[in-house]
């Protein structure tokens, strides 16, 4: 099972499924299957098909529901991930809401597993569009979730970076960046400093720091920082190392510092090392599109793709394009 999470926190779907498989023909009576199985599922973009194994898993009948609240949340909270992968953003407002109130009455209000819905539903009501309701019980929640866990355990990092995502939401990017910073200490302590949680919230503060011009040399630097630990921590075929480099010299490029970001994406792996995968089709298109006279592709190229080349041609190509 240990092998089957590596692979999913990598992103490595072909690994995660290979790894999969054979956890089930070892352990055929597993319960925490239907768990792999829709992060899997999450993983390769079949967020339906997650939903029904964790349905068929938990059962959502009173007695089953509440034991599974009260004992093992996981499956639910996963289930709520699910839902909203698949757009069903009320029915996961509505499953975690249930999960609240069976929780609350079972374990406690002060339930460290109670602070975790209650974190995970105001990040759904983020993506319900409600930033305001989701900030305001992101701030009541830090006290209660650094003493039940600790300042600088995980969960208070996640409760960080989800208030830097209401934050960006809002478009308040300064006060977002800086609390994405505030997550990536938090992680750093938790995690490690090379942990792909902490490489990612960094990298979301730097663009956020680029997106402004008052702010893009900061974004810049951080940029450098996060794209050399980066390269010094993942393994050279690891989709999200590409994928920062690729978006650092975006706003290399965004900048002006054309050649910089050529140079940049000249030092990435080659996309065709791991195949055709979104973060190496990304890195190609870019590479092709700084490999023109001027570093751009002429209007309108590239655009039979369903939009990658043009999203790339706006990064590139256009100093009012974003990263």
């Amino acid at each position: 099972a240990l092998g089957v999470r590596f692979a999913i926190l990598r992103e490595d779907r072909q690994a995660a499924r290979q790894r999969l498989d054979r956890y089930r023909a070892e352990w055929p009576g597993s319960e925490r299957m239907a768990l792999l199985e829709a992060q899997i599922a999450l993983l390769e973009q079949s967020p339906e098909r997650a939903v029904d194994v964790l349905i068929q898993r938990t059962g959502l009948h009173d007695e089953a529901f509440r034991r599974a609240a009260t004992d093992e949340p996981e499956a639910l909270w996963q289930l709520a991930d699910a839902l909203q992968a698949s757009a069903r953003v009320p029915e996961a407002i509505e499953l975690l809401e249930r999960l609240l109130g069976a929780q609350s009455a079972g374990l406690g209000v002060d339930h460290p597993r109670v602070l975790v819905t209650r974190l995970r539903l105001a990040d759904l009501h983020r993506a319900n569009g409600d930033n305001a309701l989701a900030l305001e019980e992101l701030d009541t929640l830090a006290l209660p979730v650094a003493a039940a866990f600790g300042p600088r355990s995980s969960i208070s990092g996640l409760l960080k970076a989800t208030q830097a995502r209401v934050l960006a939401s809002m478009r308040r990017h300064v006060e977002a960046s800086e609390a994405f910073l505030d997550a990536e200490a938090i992680y750093a302590a938790s995690f490690g400093p090379g942990h792909r949680n902490t490489i990612k919230v960094g990298f979301n503060a730097a663009q956020l720091l680029v997106w402004a011009p008052e702010s893009r040399a900061r974004g810049l630097e951080e940029f450098r920082r996060i794209d050399t630990l980066a390269r010094e921590s993942l393994g050279a075929d690891d989709p999200l190392l590409e994928f920062i480099g690729v978006e650092h010299a975006a706003a290399l490029r965004l900048a002006g510092r054309r050649e910089s970001a050529r140079q940049l994406l000249l030092s990435l792996p080659q996309a065709s090392s791991r195949g055709d995968t979104a973060s190496s089709l990304w890195a190609k298109g870019v590479r092709e599109l700084l490999s023109e006279p001027d570093g751009c592709s002429s209007p309108g190229a590239g655009r039979s793709d369903g939009g990658t080349a043009g999203r790339l041609n706006a990064a590139i190509c256009s100093d009012e394009g974003s990263v």
